[in-house]
């Protein structure tokens, strides 16, 4: 029965989150990627779109992985909690060039007109991006 319930539940939610993580990816990416495809096991592949083969996470770089992974942790929260309760990041673009990091503070940017973002950061580019792009947000140095 258990056994049963998982696949009922995997079944119902991995549409869902592929479809949430590809969303944010084509976002993150420029359409670099349109199309993520996560397995029962949480196995994370790319639709490459060039040839439209499936390329495993493993073989991307740091800093695509990052996004990736981004997107799937923000998909999974995004349907576990509806009510859009807060987002907290602590320094997780560290490995993101300057490309990146603009985009995904965009995409966040976007994002805080539907929730509280707070991002930690020992770091003064995101400021730098964030200033720049006349994004609203509030500051404090500690």
């Amino acid at each position: 029965t258990i056994e049963k319930i998982s696949k009922n539940i995997q079944r119902d939610f991995a549409p869902t989150l592929n479809k949430k993580v590809s969303d944010t990816i084509s976002i993150v990416t420029e359409d670099k990627y349109k199309e993520v495809k996560i397995n029962e096991k949480m196995d994370i592949s790319v639709v490459e779109p060039e040839s439209n083969a499936l390329v495993d996470i493993g073989r991307l770089s740091g800093g695509t992985m990052d996004q990736i992974y981004f997107a799937t942790r923000f998909g999974i929260v995004d349907i576990l909690k509806e009510d859009k309760t807060p987002l907290i990041l602590d320094d997780c673009f560290i490995q993101y060039d300057k490309n990146r990091l603009e985009n995904i503070l965009k995409f966040l940017t976007k994002e805080s007109e539907k929730r509280q973002i707070i991002l930690f950061t020992c770091h003064t580019r995101e400021k730098d991006i964030l200033d720049r792009n006349n994004s609203e947000f509030n500051y404090l140095n500690l």
